[in-house]
């Protein structure tokens, strides 16, 4: 064989290999994206408002340790001679400042669950909009309450918006989940929910170096008024930009509204909540265990971690946000890279199963891998290094057990959201105070019984979800849908039988011209 023969034979391998590799990636295009941009603006901006959110949260602790620290304050005495006399801004006992802010989770734990019924039956879009405007106004109030007089009065008056701040907030993350139920084509779940829950890792990210600052050059009251000033006009604008179905939208094309309506769950509000199959589905209960694990690291690194950085490697709180920071950037990194893998795979390469499985595995796995690494440690850079790691990781097991909801029941996605994250929550509540029993002395030692326990909540809470989730939409999901669905194949195939008997050929029942092998029936 000649040389130019030769090369002619390469170049035409060269260019069948790259017409196939084409053609793989139209299909990811085809398969994983549709026209239009509207459904990501809907969640870029719910993605903004989540931020907003979470970083919010992180002004309470600031403010408390400045309204209640006690500075000396100058008593004229006559001349140059004055005392000293102790002042506390706020006359809040370690009791009250305790009771106060478990007011919240408090809130938050006792209305997922209601607050996942609501994004169930009502417009989501409405819902999420209300929720964090009800929190940004509650906000703007809290300093005003903090120092009405008596201090038992203000006592009661901020526990009481901490709480009703609590109960709005328990609402978000079901609402967001029953926005996806109407504006997320089958395809897309991972990457739209994602972009959605990037807010979360974003908000600490945002929240707790600026309201260090704000409080540091202004005061800390200008905290609440940033954040509930920022988070109302967040809410004016998804008002007038969001609506509840593509169908209702008038700033959509007619193309994106038939795609998303063609392949997301069926919209309609008739259906009765299958409580006791729930109660009973193991794909269920997959979820809410892996909320159990998600919330007890979340909330650890939260509210523990700055005391294991503090006891351990003496830093200042400073020091502290700076390594804190570290974790949540790479978190929010990879949570939206995680959700366009997870949809780029399913179909072609994966099964939904397997694929919320393998993320939800990696994500898990390398955060309780980590916890015992840092455990271990006792170098300042090699814990931080390891803390970053594992939480990063986290990030990509969010297209795992967080986007599942959207899998096996999409009409309740907003409701089993509410369940998983009120039962998360409760874990995360409970892991930082297991974490101050344990590590009472602040000694390493303790502090590597802290991160072995939590390493083996990742564990048991990934080998769980790994043997009993599922991907699938389950039998029980939509109750009228399937009896519509049983009516409406029960019609079309008296209409094939009489289309059998006047041209004599094979019968035949389809679900129509996009129909999987699972959806034809022959006969």
């Amino acid at each position: 064989m000649t040389a130019t023969s030769l090369n002619e034979k390469r170049s035409h391998v060269d260019d069948e290999g790259g017409s196939s590799l084409r053609k793989k990636l139209g299909y990811f295009l085809a398969r994983s994206s549709g026209p239009g941009w509207k459904r990501y603006g809907v969640a870029w901006l719910s993605c903004f408002g989540l931020m907003i959110i979470l970083a919010m949260r992180s002004e309470m602790g600031i403010a408390i340790i400045k309204m209640t620290r006690k500075v000396p304050r100058p008593t004229p005495g006559g001349g140059k001679n004055f005392t000293a006399a102790p002042f506390q801004e706020v006359a809040w006992t370690h009791l009250d400042i305790g009771i106060i802010e478990a007011s919240f989770f408090i809130g938050y734990a006792l209305f997922s669950i209601p607050g996942g019924y609501m994004a169930s039956y009502l417009s989501p879009n409405l819902l999420l909009g209300s929720a964090v405007l009800i929190t940004c106004v509650l906000n703007v109030l809290v300093p005003s309450m903090a120092h009405v007089t008596p201090a038992s009065a203000a006592f009661g008056l901020t526990l009481t918006v901490r709480l009703i701040q609590g109960m709005a907030e328990g609402c978000l993350y079901p609402a967001v989940h029953g926005i996806w139920r109407y504006w997320a084509p089958e395809m897309e779940r991972s990457r739209l929910a994602t972009i959605s829950f990037f807010g979360m890792a974003l908000g600490p990210i945002i929240g707790l170096p600026l309201s260090g600052l704000v409080t540091s050059t202004l005061s800390w009251q200008v905290n609440f008024y940033l954040y509930g000033t920022v988070g109302c006009a967040w809410a004016v604008v998804w008002f007038l930009l969001v609506h509840e179905q593509p169908s209702k939208d008038p700033h959509i094309s007619r193309a994106e509204a038939a795609y998303i309506e063609e392949h997301s769950a069926p919209a309609t509000n008739s259906d009765s909540l299958p409580v006791s199959q729930m109660a009973t589905s193991l794909p269920v209960w997959a979820i809410v265990v892996a909320n159990v694990g998600r919330n007890w690291s979340f909330q650890f690194s939260m509210i523990g971690l700055p005391a294991y950085y503090s006891k351990v490697f003496g830093m200042n709180s400073e020091e502290i946000g700076l390594h804190l920071m570290l974790p949540f950037l790479l978190m929010a990194a990879l949570t939206p890279v995680g959700g366009y893998l997870a949809d780029s795979l399913r179909g072609r390469y994966l099964s939904t199963t397997v694929t919320r499985r393998l993320f939800n595995t990696v994500g898990f796995g390398v955060m309780a891998a980590s916890l015992v690494v840092v455990g271990m440690s006792r170098s300042l850079h090699l814990s931080t290094a390891f803390l970053t790691l594992g939480l990063g990781f986290t990030g990509i097991g969010m297209s795992g057990y967080a986007v599942n909801h959207l899998d096996i029941v999409p009409r309740f996605a907003g409701f089993l959201m509410g369940v998983s994250n009120g039962v998360g929550t409760i874990s995360g509540v409970l892991s930082p105070i297991i974490a101050s029993r344990v590590a009472r002395h602040g000694t390493a030692e303790e502090w590597q019984a802290v991160f072995t326990i939590a390493s083996v909540v990742h564990v048991a809470t990934l080998v769980f979800y790994l043997f009993c989730s599922s991907g699938e939409k389950q039998p029980w999901a939509s109750p009228g849908e399937t009896e519509r669905l049983i009516d409406n194949s029960g019609e079309g195939l008296r209409m094939q039988r009489g289309t059998a008997s006047a041209g004599g050929d094979g019968l035949s029942m389809s679900a129509g011209p996009n129909a999987t092998e699972e959806e034809t029936v022959s006969y």
